[in-house]
């Protein structure tokens, strides 16, 4: 028998679309209560705080795609926006933590999505991650560039 969580909120997608990171372990499922925030799951809740309002990475995604950075992750989001306009497509950029978009109360973004201070997740709009780099890249727009169109199925 399997969790219901497990079903429900920890399937694993697997295509072409998504961009693994590391080795497949071929597991079906991710326990929803111990996000990693690896390519092919859903997109972890973290607790964000914006303008004074507490919210959830979760409702951070809404029609769009999201880059989510870590605190260190500025350079992210110029490289990110010039990739989707290149490409055509409507793209948010998110940074989390001292100095971003929306604050980190409790300090659990980068682990739960896996990344470093200077990392980056690509989150499409049904909240599934596409990719992720754990820490800054020396091209963050070919990086974001590449995997956006991947995950979108077009030609970079």
């Amino acid at each position: 028998m399997v969790d219901d969580a497990l079903i429900d909120l920890g399937y694993r997608y697997r295509s072409r679309s998504i961009l693994e990171d590391g080795p497949d372990d071929g597991a079906a499922w991710e326990d929803p209560r111990a996000p990693s925030g690896r390519p092919g799951v859903r997109c972890p809740h973290v607790s964000v705080r914006r303008a004074g309002t507490e919210l959830s990475t979760l409702d951070v995604i809404c029609r769009d795609a999201v880059l989510f950075t870590g605190p260190d992750g500025a350079a992210w989001a110029p490289a990110a926006v010039a990739a989707a306009e290149r490409l055509g497509v409507p793209l948010d950029v998110c940074r989390v933590g001292d100095g971003g978009d929306v604050a980190d109360p409790g300090g659990g973004f980068t682990t739960a999505f896996g990344l470093g201070p200077g990392g980056a997740a690509l989150v499409r709009p049904d909240g599934v991650v596409a990719w992720r780099a754990h820490d800054p890249v020396a091209d963050p727009g070919a990086a974001v560039g590449a995997a956006l169109a991947r995950t979108l199925c077009r030609p970079w």
